[in-house]
């Protein structure tokens, strides 16, 4: 039998079933088993006014910590994980181009970087306003209680000083 267009059509509820077609749901939807996959979230941090690097090179510049929400006036910028899980994407866009050096944000976990692929970059020889990057499940994993957080370097060289940076991690727990 070929995929059903609605339940109505399915041959059993125990069945696997592969809609083809707009589904609406009206009341509630019970799910017992758990969600395959997760759930996906998008944890939202910011920094205004980008500075530049105490390094010539991004990547030896101390990594300064971006804002939880954005909100420059909290002292602290992180988020204490919930429930366990993992890093699939992280996205930044800037208000202005990339200027003098590159800039490289990248996911910490506990204060330590989740894995040097964790990052984006934006470079400063592209002008680049915006970057994206996306990381299979479970590849960089947290637990319960993990203080997860985002950070930029950039290099002595960076002139867009007055450059915001609004950034959504990703993350499926």
């Amino acid at each position: 039998m070929g995929n059903p267009s609605s339940f109505v059509d399915a041959p059993s509820v125990r069945d696997v079933n592969t809609f083809t077609q707009t589904q609406t749901f009206t009341g509630g939807i019970a799910v017992t088993g758990g969600i395959a996959g997760g759930v996906r979230q998008i944890v939202p941090f910011g920094h205004p006014n980008v500075a530049l690097g105490d390094n010539a090179s991004p990547a030896s510049s101390t990594p300064v910590q971006t804002h939880w929400c954005g909100v420059s006036a909290l002292s602290t910028a992180a988020f204490v994980a919930m429930r366990a899980g993992s890093i699939t994407g992280l996205s930044v866009n800037l208000s202005g181009a990339a200027a003098g050096s590159n800039a490289i944000f990248g996911v910490y976990i506990n204060g330590t970087i989740a894995n040097a692929a964790a990052i984006v970059t934006l470079a400063s020889a592209t002008s680049d306003v915006k970057a994206r990057g996306t990381f299979a499940s479970a590849l960089y994993t947290f637990v319960a209680g993990d203080v997860i957080d985002v950070r930029v370097r950039t290099g002595s060289g960076w002139s867009a000083t007055t450059v915001d940076a609004s950034i959504a991690l990703e993350i499926e727990c």
